[in-house]
């Protein structure tokens, strides 16, 4: 039975669209844009729409780096070994340690992802940064750092991996955002991240980031590349509508160490939505890439900073230093780690400068053996010149991107900006230049659209947020294959099963004429940056078949399949989560035929005369929703029937039901009558599926056991630095409170407040403390537990005296303010027994009144029966007003019947209440006060400021809830008041109604009246004329006889 959505009974529908909802309610989303230079995040979280991550000095942008200084512990935190975690600095404060210690500082890791030790991107690292110290990782051929900082290995060699201290930046970032979700009162676990990554990244660049993020708990949700997320941003604020002609751009994206160009298609499309409805949304398609991965920032502080040094040494001290001869003066300042760090660091602000101003002055202090540079005037024509030999480079991805997407310039719509690099006034020249300055696009922020749109790509992703419609179409920049020998040969076999530019997502069946177990690798073709070059072949996964032998064996047995008609066949797709290819199944089979019995003679077959059988009719919801999520259990003969009906198979049906075979006598357990010798046959392709091992090629992948080892490590880091932290809380605790006391002894308040004994070993306490604070082998090195010990000295003997003379500033404050509130609760009683009075003597004159009105009513009644009715002349003949006389005096009775049984505005009781209170108070006011005039002001107090609080809160709190009461009982009785007037008023219009109707009857009953008399009257003389008549003819009559 197939159950289809409309099926459904509507609140188990509601319930099953819901369960995702529900079961990621609380989720969070965490993009982070993957810069070479800086990292930018971005968070959104329910409560939370969309905000960037500040770091901790409440900057946008974080700078890639991480530092490791000495800790201050004088305990190792490993007693075996000896080894005591350092503290570890992030950001700008890192990149600030440069200069001072460089070999402790690891900046712009993203660059040695992925690479092989000997690979050129980590030579160029090192060159740039000599005072690392690089080394290959255990058991892998990627680069890692020999540092002192490390905890020790097995084999003892204290290194970093990359992955490692990027993972540690990946928990920075966590932190922030934790950080700032606590501050919008939404805190809760961030795990989910979305990465950008450039497009040229590796299925081995993308592995390292994967398990950079695994090492801190990030859980990948998807890696996009740096042109589709800023397409989706761009997206996110304009409508595309359908009908509208699509649009084409290309994202120019230049950051610290590359450039890409991705060409992108933005349309409207109209799909189809729930039920019979269909909807609009926006797609983002990339038509074509192209890189440049050493065009950047970097390349251009690289020529700034080669100027500095050739400047330095065209000064007087530079020329003399090298005529001294001692050194190639050039060759120390750059593998010195200190004064390349200052050099480069000049070169970035020059760069900065003259992207806004016409000229810049470089100046570093001691660049090289304490001597100072002062530099010249550079101009940003020189700054130009330099920059000129990379001109061709500067365009060349977006003329590749073009070739790549099959367009020309013509086609494109604008350039939009991206990144720090486009900010280089040459570089926008250039560009205007390409395709005019009228396409030029700076619409998106050029430092955040990226991260802003791969967080909202999360979103989208996402059970938990509602957001656009975008759909995404990346591509993937490189060739996939797969390479695998020939049974019996070693000559390897490459077949291309996704070229370049395939878009993510896409499926392909592979098949292969095996009928053994064999293996193949799936890899990755590499173009080279040099011309001419052959590509590099990357080797992504080894797959190998476990039961092929075995299931060939079933295949003969099941239906007699040949060794010829066998086949094998793979389905494998392009991941949309990170562009790498994954398998999605595997299975062996071979074309079988059975026989086609027509549609018609098959129904009659199931349902013996025609008519619906049980699973026509349907099998109740319960089994209908099984089916709808695929939990229910096939029927086989309906599986048969269906199967047989359909085309020959070409895809993966990842089942293991088979159909019956069926010869020429019917299928088994029916008989089947055919009148015609003609019979048709179809072929359908029997298969079973195949167990498959897919296991990791290329660099070895970390195991399970070092994996863990990394995650205990980076714990250990964490737990050290929490530890740090709350050290130097405790630490700056201390220091304040010691800051304080030394004001405090000199305060006479303080010191009336203290004893003579508890003053001097206070005094002498504070500047033991002081001095240890300061002394290197004291404060400066203490663990947290002993400052705190510190602090709680200090604490314990200067508490008791501060509590005191608090209490004696606070305390006439707060006497004048429970006088005050005493005051105003007298008046209240006051204004009660006033109220009191006022409203018996009212009731009183409302029970005459009452006496009054009845007895007036009563005289009325009398008078009015003694009348003698004579007709409806004399009611309608009277006014409204004596009209309504007789019904006044029961409405004034009933009023002063409510008045004289409504309930005081004050009670009693309440009154007694509040009498009480304050006549307590005053006397404990006045005795209290008393005692502690005759005590010193060195002993702690009778009257304290929290009791005095107490009372006045006490106060306030009765004349509340008396008021309370008076407001509630007020509104009551307006309530009440309302309601009677209203009933009043009802009766009232129902009197008048009812007088009307009935002085109506009687007008009616008066004019018919009137109406039958003439009517009687008009009768009679009708008859009186027709008897004149009659005696008229008669008298003619008679003449005519005579």
């Amino acid at each position: 039975m197939r159950l289809s959505l409309s099926a459904l009974t509507p609140k188990f529908l509601l319930l099953l669209l819901t369960l995702p909802e529900l079961s990621s309610a609380a989720s969070s989303i965490l993009g982070i844009d993957l810069g070479q230079e800086y990292f930018k995040a971005a968070l959104v979280k329910p409560g939370i729409p969309l905000e960037i991550v500040l770091t901790k000095d409440s900057r946008r942008k974080e700078v890639s780096a991480i530092a490791f200084k000495p800790s201050r512990l004088s305990t190792p935190s490993d007693p075996t070994t000896g080894y005591t975690y350092p503290d570890r600095i992030y950001g700008v404060d890192a990149a600030n340690l440069a200069a001072r210690f460089p070999q402790n500082v690891y900046p712009n890791l993203k660059q040695l992802l992925g690479k092989k030790f000997f690979d050129d991107a980590v030579t160029e690292y090192s060159a740039r940064y000599p005072a690392l110290e690089m080394m290959p990782s255990d058991g892998r051929p990627t680069p890692s750092f020999k540092s002192a900082a490390a905890l020790p290995g097995e084999g003892g060699n204290q290194q970093f991996t990359v992955e490692e201290l990027l993972a540690m930046e990946l928990k920075n970032i966590q932190r922030n955002a934790l950080t700032l979700a606590a501050e919008k009162g939404k805190a809760g676990v961030i795990e989910d991240v979305v990465f950008t990554i450039p497009a040229y990244f590796t299925a081995e660049e993308k592995y390292s980031l994967q398990l950079a993020a695994e090492l801190v708990g990030l859980k990948v949700m998807a890696m996009i590349s740096d042109g589709v997320a800023i397409g989706i941003n761009y997206a996110t604020g304009r409508d595309f509508k359908p009908e509208d002609k699509p649009e084409t751009h290309i994202i120019y994206d230049m950051g610290a160490g590359s450039t890409t160009a991705t060409v992108v298609k933005f349309a409207g499309k109209t799909v189809k939505d729930v039920g019979r409805f269909n909807k609009d949304i926006t797609e983002v398609a990339v038509l074509g890439v192209a890189w440049d991965e050493g065009l950047g920032g970097d390349l251009f502080n690289k020529k700034l900073s080669e100027h500095l040094l050739d400047d330095f040494l065209d000064t007087p001290m530079g020329k003399k230093i090298e005529a001294e001869g001692k050194a190639n003066v050039r060759d120390m300042v750059r593998l010195n780690g200190r004064t390349a760090a200052k050099l480069w660091r000049e070169a970035t602000k020059v760069r900065h400068i003259l992207s806004a101003n016409s000229e810049a002055h470089a100046s570093v202090e001691s660049l090289y053996e304490d001597v100072d540079y002062r530099g010249t005037k550079i101009t940003r024509q020189q700054f130009e010149g330099y920059l000129a030999e990379y001109s061709d480079r500067v365009t060349k991805p977006i003329h590749q991107a073009l070739e790549s997407a099959g367009l020309t310039l013509e086609n494109i719509d604008t350039i939009i900006f991206h990144g720090g690099g486009v900010r280089v006034p040459y570089i926008s020249k250039l560009l205007e230049e390409l395709v005019g300055e009228g396409k030029i696009s700076r619409t998106v922020n050029s430092d955040e659209a990226a991260v802003m749109g791969a967080t909202f790509r999360g979103a989208a992703l996402s059970t938990s947020f509602r957001v656009k419609e975008i759909a995404v179409h990346d591509i993937n920049p490189y060739s996939i294959a797969v390479t695998y020998k020939k049974d019996g040969s070693s000559k390897e076999i490459t077949q291309t099963l996704f070229p370049p530019t395939t878009p993510l997502n896409t499926e392909k069946v592979l098949p292969l004429k095996r009928t053994t177990d064999f293996s193949f690798h799936l890899t990755q073709s590499i173009p080279s940056p040099i011309s001419g070059r052959k590509p590099r072949i990357e080797l992504i996964n080894q797959v190998t078949t476990k039961n092929l032998t075995g299931t060939v064996e079933a295949l003969h047995k099941a239906h007699g399949c040949t060794d010829e008609a066998l086949r094998t066949e793979l389905q494998i797709r392009l991941r949309e989560k990170d562009g790498l290819p994954e398998v999605l199944g595997a299975w062996a089979g071979c074309d079988v035929q059975y026989e086609d019995i027509p549609e018609k003679e098959d129904k009659k077959k199931k349902n013996g005369n025609g008519k619906k059988g049980k699973a026509d009719k349907g099998e109740g919801v319960l089994d209908g929703v099984k089916d709808f999520l695929g939990l229910k259990k096939k029927n086989y003969a309906d599986a048969t029937d269906s199967s047989s009906a359909s085309s020959p198979e070409t895809t993966l049906a990842n089942k293991e039901e088979e159909p019956q075979k069926v010869n020429v006598k019917g299928q088994e357990g029916e008989q089947t009558v055919l009148k015609s010798a003609d019979k048709k046959y179809i072929t359908k392709f029997e298969k079973i599926p195949l167990e498959i091992e897919i296991v990791k090629a290329g660099f070895p992948a970390v195991p399970p056991e070092a994996k863990q080892a990394l995650v205990q490590r980076i714990h250990g880091f964490d737990q050290h630095d929490a530890a740090r932290l709350a050290r130097d809380a405790a630490f700056n605790d201390l220091e304040s409170t010691v800051y304080k006391l030394r004001e405090l002894l000199t305060d006479e308040s303080f010191l009336s407040s203290s004893t003579p004994e508890i003053t001097t070993t206070l005094t002498s306490l504070v500047d033991a403390t002081s001095n240890w604070l300061y002394d290197s082998d004291g404060g400066d090195i203490a663990p947290g537990d002993l400052i705190k010990e510190k602090l709680k000295a200090l604490v314990d003997i200067a508490d008791p005296v501060r509590r005191r003379m608090e209490e004696h500033r606070r305390r006439p404050e707060m006497v004048k303010l429970l006088k005050e509130a005493l005051g105003r609760t007298r008046q209240l009683v006051e204004l009660m027994v006033e109220t009191r009075k006022v409203e018996e003597a009212n009731k009183e004159k409302k029970a005459k009144e009452k006496e009054e009105a009845a007895a007036a009513a009563s005289a009325a009644a009398a008078g009015e029966g003694q009348k003698v009715d004579d007709g409806f002349d004399e009611l309608e003949d009277k006014s409204d007003e004596q009209q309504s006389k007789g019904s006044e005096q029961p409405i004034v009775i009933e009023e002063l019947e409510v008045e004289l049984n409504s309930p005081p505005t004050y009670s009693p009781k309440d009154t007694s209440a509040l009498q009480n209170l304050v006549s307590g108070i005053t006397a404990y006011l006045d005795k209290e006060l008393a005692k502690q005039e005759e005590l010193p002001l060195n002993v702690d107090p009778v009257v304290t400021v929290k009791d005095l609080e107490g009372k006045i809160k006490e106060c306030n709190e009765k004349v509340v809830e008396v008021l309370g009461k008076q407001m509630r009982a007020q509104e009551e009785r307006e309530r009440k008041e309302k309601e009677r007037k209203k009933k009043l008023e009802r009766e009232r219009k129902k009197k008048e109604k009812e007088e009307k109707e009935r002085r109506k009857a009687e007008k009616e009953k008066e004019k018919n009246g009137k109406e039958g008399e003439k009517e009687k009257e008009g009768e009679k003389e009708k008859e009186g004329e027709e008897k004149k008549g009659g005696k008229k003819d008669e008298g003619k009559k008679g003449h005519d006889e005579l």
